[in-house]
């Protein structure tokens, strides 16, 4: 009798794993973006500040009161800051549909991401917050340049202060670094996509199909029955001219699937009072499936067609059990028990050989301890065939499906994919963070390209007598183009030196 292990974490962190940090990451980067978008509307905030300064002083000339000009200021802010998260939410709910279209299958809940009252009632007040905090500082810097208002009156050409200029310029240096940290941080997430890539999983994927069958209890009620439908099954399958092998075990590696940790017990070592029993992955396997999937044997041997439930019981272990409790020994002949070892029908199970370690629980796991029981001395209904063959994949799955129907004419397949694809859904998390966080860097890439564009346009268009009287002296355009150039490249060198 399997004795499953208690959990040792919350419910909430085994049902969402690391989904909690990877959406924290997230969170940042939309932080970040959010950053940029503010220092982009705090720029366009302060240049259209400078460029109202006369009207500005001249309504305050005319009596106009500083506090209703203020408040005039910030509302006009607020009113975009309103209208630009509105149009940002409407926007949101048709980007959380593209991208729950594109979202891989595994991550937790998906199914209840959308958009509601408490996201509409947090934008609104982001917004809010946005537009009046980089509202109130260009209006307060618009009201301070009203002091000049004579000047601007007889129409003199007023030049943009230094400090408001280095606010501007820091606050571009400010963006480039800040989608400098994004791009680095989606450029490592996919240098760790591609690592894992070649991450040696433990078994050959290639030309190789899975199916997952599930047996119904109501027909198939005792375990002989269960065995009877998995031998002749395989049998058609194998007979499928193309096919080179086929087997069947209980959940594939990379794919956890429902493959538990369970406790069992070693003979002869003695657990102390309080302490915890040895654990390991639980495996049910046919004697092909580890030439099918081509798990290496290591030492001993593997299941062989006699080993059924008149014979001893047996087990195949892994490299990492191995290595955990038996390092320096032969586990070959060792035997183990799943049942209580104090009580009157133990079954204990000989160890009979070692195959080579699978990330069974994907590719950025450490290969855990696995066992595997033979197929015909410990059945289960649920079990996945694997079928090594150089046919077609739409060919072999017809052919497969057909000598299942041979069997049991009402028993479909499930989950039919390759081994290739396994591989490849198991990094599908992954992939799609990466993606998530490369379009977050791109957009904030972008915005941090339109606010240097924006202060460059200011900057060019406040010294247009500067640059036509430099012309009129007979300065070569390429001179002046090349002046305009070097002011932006050495903000975006300052942002790339200080997000290194």
């Amino acid at each position: 009798m399997l004795t499953p292990i208690k959990a040792r974490v919350p419910l909430r962190e085994s049902i969402v794993g690391e989904v909690r940090a990877t959406l924290y990451v997230l969170l940042g980067a939309v932080g970040f973006l959010l950053l940029i978008a503010c220092a982009n509307v705090a720029n366009l905030l302060l240049v259209r500040a400078s460029g109202r300064e006369r009207e500005i002083a001249m309504r305050v000339a005319l009596g106009a009161g500083r506090l209703r000009i203020l408040r005039q200021l910030v509302t006009e802010s607020v009113v975009l800051a309103i209208v630009g998260g509105v149009a940002g939410f409407l926007i949101a709910q048709w980007g959380t549909g593209a991208l729950l279209a594109l979202a891989p299958d595994g991550i937790p809940r998906v199914a209840e991401v959308g958009t509601d009252w408490t996201v509409l009632g947090f934008t609104l007040a982001v917004a809010l917050g946005t537009g009046l905090l980089f509202g109130i500082a260009p209006a307060l810097q618009s009201l301070t340049g009203s002091v000049r208002g004579s000047a601007v009156l007889v129409g003199s050409r007023q030049t943009t202060s230094r400090a408001r200029s280095r606010l501007r310029s820091a606050l571009i240096v400010g963006e480039v670094a800040v989608s400098l940290w994004l791009l680095v941080g989606a450029g490592l997430m996919g240098r760790t996509l591609s690592t894992l890539m070649r991450v040696d999983p433990g078994f050959n994927a290639d030309n190789t199909l899975s199916a997952r069958v599930w047996i119904p209890d109501s027909r198939y009620e005792e375990d002989h029955q269960v065995q009877a439908f998995y031998s002749e099954t395989l049998e058609r399958v194998r007979a499928i001219p193309g096919v080179q092998s086929a087997g069947a075990v209980l959940s594939l590696p990379v794919n956890a699937g429902i493959n538990g940790t369970f406790a069992f017990s070693i003979e002869g070592l003695v657990v102390e009072t309080g302490e915890q029993n040895p654990l390991a992955g639980y495996q049910i396997a046919t004697p092909d499936y580890f030439q099918t999937i081509g798990i290496p044997l290591i030492r001993g041997r593997l299941f062989q067609e006699t080993d059924n439930v008149e014979a001893p019981s047996v087990a195949v272990i892994n490299e990492a059990l191995a290595e955990t409790y038996w390092r320096g020994e032969d586990p070959i002949g060792k035997r183990i028990t799943w049942d209580d070892p104090d009580g009157e029908d133990v079954d204990w199970v000989t160890i009979v050989g070692i195959v080579g370690n699978t990330r069974h629980f994907g590719l950025d796991e450490a290969p855990r301890e696995e066992t595997y029981r033979h197929y015909l001395q410990a059945s289960l209904p649920f079990m996945t065939l694997v079928v090594r063959s150089d046919l077609e994949v739409g060919a072999l799955t017809t052919a497969v499906r057909r000598a299942v129907m041979e069997v049991d004419p009402e028993q479909p397949l499930s989950n039919v994919q390759t081994m290739e694809q396994v591989v490849f859904d198991s990094l599908g998390s992954r992939r799609f963070n990466m993606f998530l966080l490369a379009v977050f860097a791109g957009a904030a890439l972008v915005l941090a390209a339109v606010g240097l564009y924006g202060v460059l346009s200011f900057s060019v268009a406040q010294r247009s007598n500067e640059i036509g009287i430099r012309m009129a002296l007979g300065a070569r355009t390429t001179n002046v183009i090349r002046q305009v150039i070097r002011q932006g490249f050495g903000m975006a060198a300052i942002g790339v030196v200080i997000g290194t």
